[in-house]
């Protein structure tokens, strides 16, 4: 989890913070490990050493001094919006999602006509989270006896799940409903209750996309857009204004103060994206974290490209005209060069060691539907769940996909009823996990298996029902993304062509109007003194009081960097949800705006330079 490791520090001294209750029983009710207290503890103890640490570095850069208040005050606000606001929302979203697989886990038992208090303790046990906990709660109430009927044993959980997502409630009743009645009134109301969930479900994304799409418009143009326009304008505001406009207050602006805002605009938004169907490969058992030294490898390189160029930058004052060079545009590129090369090799190395894994995640739950007709099929004929691995195997190598996820999982399954002599329901609870990566795949076929222990008849009709139901999933989560398509492409493309457009042009401006002044100014000079006169002043502005277009140059790539990496956050958020190696394949990928951003930036400065500048006005 986030943030973990810094809010031990208000545990240890939580007399700094103090007991909010509204917040308190937001981060109860999603299981956040801290209390309020701690976590306000750490806010104040995180913004009190900048005070210090500021003070002391506002007589040597004005920079740092910025810098170091502005992000320790952006951290502890951080610190605390993070739990009730960025966390809370996520897991409120899983919590939708646990909703409703619920809903549909209950629907299949009950329609196998056991009671609904069986139904609810089963999928109870297959839950995770927050709901799993109430669940629990609630059998234990019904065990104990302090409770005599599932309705209330429920009841008071009804508020709060009415608060947050009425339609569960409502699908509950109609299948208390549902379990007391027989044949055809019960296959009704529970074909009825799915359609209405999903049908809720769906609304709930409408609204969302029609929202997020404002949202993003307003992020783009605040973020982005505004930040990048008035970048081109720095070079004459700094002539104008040489007290307010200087190096170390842009610097704070631009690469600080607007990327984090730009950042918490994003993880905003973001959270609120409903997710239905969303790949988790930290589930699986072949799932390890990446090692340490990949990032401090990252680091390392940042670090060495930036010290040659933040050396030469050193050396350039205001109104140096070494300032506007080649020599110097390509030092200032290899600042924001490192830094893409240092996160891009970290994002590959990460999506190189996480494809696998998570291509055989993704294939074998997007191929589910066909496995569960071959199960149903398998079981209508009487065929033994143990037998069925065999012919599920022979069904994908005929037909070609002898390479297929599900056939390694199901020859590991095969290999281990062979050498453990258990049967398959056996091995479900224990060994499964291990040897099927897909979470959500071994929970299915968990519940198959239970069944195939009443009657062959009985599996089947789960088969069946749980793959009707998995394709309505899909369906959902497909028409999810086809309604934030047009967000999520507004987004993309903004990140790898508008902004590096943006970017490139903002720097060759800047170059373009130093060399304008400067030879402007320069021929006024002249004019001046062709006359001979001392006391004529034909001086347009004072030039050496310019910023350096080399300084632009650094301050816009590094917020063109920090806006990929915030946009690519944003993009893998409401197009996939919670899912990292989407979050880091996509950073990969949009990488080649800064790519874009490079043939620009050389590109339109050799086109000035070469024939604005050196032919049409014959400055070099």
């Amino acid at each position: 989890m986030a943030f973990s490791d810094v809010y031990k520090l208000g545990r240890s001294l939580p007399v700094f913070g103090y007991d909010d209750e509204s917040m308190q029983r937001k981060l109860s009710f999603v299981l956040f490990p801290y209390s309020a207290r701690e976590i306000i503890a750490t806010a104040v103890l995180t913004i009190l050493p900048t005070l210090l640490v500021a003070a002391i570095l506002s007589s040597i850069s004005g920079f740092a001094a910025y810098a170091v208040l502005f992000l320790g005050a952006v951290g502890a606000v951080v610190i605390y919006i993070y739990p009730s606001n960025i966390f809370y929302s996520h897991a409120i979203s899983e919590y939708n999602e646990e909703m409703l697989r619920a809903i549909l886990r209950m629907t299949t038992f009950i329609s196998m006509d056991t009671s609904i208090e069986y139904a609810f303790v089963e999928t109870g046990s297959h839950l995770h989270g927050t709901l799993k906990l109430q669940f629990e709660r609630i059998k234990n109430d019904l065990t104990r006896k302090q409770k005599m009927t599932l309705g209330d044993a429920i009841e008071p959980y009804i508020p709060i799940w009415n608060e947050i997502n009425p339609i569960f409630v409502k699908s509950l009743r109609l299948l208390q409903t549902a379990a007391l009645s027989t044949g055809e009134d019960r296959d009704k109301i529970l074909g009825e209750t799915i359609e209405t969930m999903l049908l809720n479900y769906s609304t709930i994304g409408k609204r969302y996309a029609e929202e997020l799409s404002r949202n993003s418009q307003k992020l783009i143009t605040v973020g982005i857009l505004i930040p990048i326009m008035s970048l081109m304008l720095l070079p004459l505001l700094s002539i104008f204004l040489p007290d307010m406009v200087r190096p170390d207050i842009l610097a704070f602006v631009y690469i600080i103060l607007f990327p984090t805002m730009t950042l918490l605009m994003a993880l905003n938004f973001g959270a609120k994206r409903v997710q239905v169907d969303t790949v988790h490969i930290e589930d699986a058992k072949e799932y390890t974290p990446m090692p340490s030294y990949v990032k401090w490898i990252g680091i390392g390189i940042a670090v060495i490209f930036a010290m040659p160029s933040l050396y030469f930058i050193s050396t350039i004052q205001p109104g140096d005209p070494a300032g506007d060079t080649m020599f110097a545009l390509v030092m200032g590129w290899l600042i924001s060069f490192g830094l893409v090369a240092g996160v891009y090799i970290y994002a590959a190395i990460h999506t190189h060691r996480y494809k696998k894994l998570w291509e055989e995640v993704y294939e074998i739950e997007q191929d589910l539907p066909h496995l569960l007709q071959s199960f149903s099929t398998y079981l209508t004929l009487n065929i033994a769940t143990e037998n069925i691995i065999d012919e599920v195997i022979d069904d994908y190598q005929k037909f070609g996909f002898g390479k297929h996820p599900v056939v390694k999982a199901f020859r590991r399954i095969k290999h281990t009823l062979l050498t453990t002599k258990e049967s398959l329901s056996e091995i479900s609870e224990r060994e499964l996990p291990k040897l099927l990566p897909s979470k959500k795949v071994n929970q299915v076929l968990t519940q198959i298996m239970s069944f195939s222990e009443i009657s062959q008849a009985s599996s089947a009709k789960v088969a069946k029902m749980v793959r009707a139901q998995t394709i309505d999933i899909y369906k959902l989560d497909d028409y999810l993304k086809t309604m934030l398509a047009e967000s999520v492409g507004l987004i993309n493309i903004t990140t790898t062509m508008l902004a590096p457009l943006l970017s490139a042009a903002a720097v060759v401006m800047s170059v373009a109007i130093v060399k304008s002044i400067v030879y402007i100014t320069d021929q006024l000079s002249a004019i001046a003194a062709s006359f001979g006169s001392t006391n004529l002043n034909l001086s347009l502005v004072d030039t050496s009081k310019v910023i350096p277009p080399v300084f632009i140059e650094v301050i816009v790539g590094l917020f063109l960097v920090e806006t990929i990496l915030v946009m690519s956050l944003y993009s893998t958020m409401i197009n996939t949800g919670n899912d990292r190696f989407m979050l880091f394949k996509t950073i990969s990928s949009n990488m080649t705006g800064f790519v874009i951003y490079t043939i620009l930036l050389f590109g339109g400065y050799l086109f000035m330079v070469e024939i604005l500048f050196k032919s049409v006005l014959g400055v070099s």
